[in-house]
């Protein structure tokens, strides 16, 4: 029998694995399904947008697009099945301002629909990365120049692991009136949330976001720009199965605040030792662990490290909840070179 002849569901079913045998590059491959015959366009446009990666700001804005003629037409959540992995990524680091003249059309036309994607895929979103993505200011939702975000209404509600560095679109911590993280609040948008992946510096980071989730299971905290990061404290990770430290390696400047210093190695030995400590608190010592990427590692020139990461979560696999995920430096006890 040809596959042509194959039952509705039958090819359904062939047309999901598709997608989920290479989360990168789902929607490529569905679209030459799509093209091969009509028959075979009706069943896999079901699947088109179930798992969306968006690798560059050029990619974000066509997608953007065609979710908002499939939102206005009726077809999201009915003829197309609504997404459940999302990846969007950009530049890395964020620091360009709106008159920034390396900063494209493109990119500030991403900053500001992104908002826009992850709103409307929010109530079906199982895995979500995103990295390198700023908030525009004046130009998205609001109309007072304030950025424009993600609302913090929107809620998670099936969201098992999000990774979410280097960025402005999500705040991910809800503060109540006192200027504490609003812990009520926090679970009742993230429920599900098992797995995460944050940096743990500065007050809208999301460092104080695993305080707030008493069930979460994994948590791996980005700390690579020491200078910056404040200290963990046990009681905000005490609960957690496994815990990963991203580390930076030795240095012999290194900056406290907006300050430079030098470092002796004594000094940068007991800042490790204090991650040690919790290490070996907290968590689940085979799965637990401090890592320091080997000479040039950067997520910035390692970008593609974390889409894998997000891809194989997508495929029920570890991502980047293992101390494998990243090349790094044996540790003699110091961390050096």
């Amino acid at each position: 029998m040809m596959i042509q002849g194959c039952p509705v569901e039958v090819l359904d079913n062939i047309f999901e694995c598709m997608a989920y045998s290479d989360p990168e590059n789902a929607q490529a491959n569905l679209c030459s399904l799509m093209l091969t015959c009509s028959y075979f366009g009706k069943i896999a446009k079901r699947h088109f947008i179930r798992i969306v990666c968006l690798p560059n700001a050029e990619k974000v804005n066509a997608f953007a697009g065609h979710l908002m003629q499939l939102v206005e037409g009726g077809e999201y959540g009915n003829r197309v099945l609504p997404i459940q992995h999302l990846a969007v990524a950009g530049t890395y680091r964020i620091h360009r301002a709106p008159s920034d003249p390396r900063r494209s059309d493109a990119e500030g036309e991403a900053e500001r629909v992104v908002p826009f994607i992850i709103t409307t895929a929010a109530p079906s979103l199982l895995t979500l990365a995103i990295f390198g993505v700023n908030a525009s200011r004046g130009t998205g939702w609001t109309s007072d120049g304030e950025e424009s975000c993600v609302p913090d209404g929107t809620a998670f509600p099936r969201l098992r692991d999000l990774i979410a560095l280097e960025q402005g679109v999500i705040a991910l911590v809800l503060w109540d009136g006192k200027g504490e993280p609003d812990k009520q609040a926090c679970q009742l948008r993230h429920p599900s949330l098992r797995r995460l992946y944050i940096h743990h510096d500065g007050y809208d980071s999301g460092g104080s976001l695993p305080l707030t989730l008493p069930y979460l299971d994994d948590l791996r905290l980005e700390m690579l720009n020491e200078g910056y990061s404040k200290p963990i404290l046990r009681e905000e990770v005490v609960h957690v199965r496994s815990l990963i430290i991203d580390a930076p390696r030795y240095s012999l400047f290194t900056m406290d605040g907006s300050s430079m210093y030098r470092q002796s190695r004594d000094e940068y030995a007991r800042k490790i030792s204090i991650y040690q400590t919790l290490i070996d608190e907290v968590g689940n010592s085979e799965r637990n662990g401090i890592v320091v990427p080997i000479a040039g590692f950067t997520h910035e020139t390692n970008r593609g490290r974390i889409l894998s990461g997000w891809a194989d979560a997508v495929i029920g696999g570890e991502g980047c909840w293992t101390t494998a995920w990243i090349p790094t430096i044996p540790y003699t006890g110091r961390y050096e070179d």
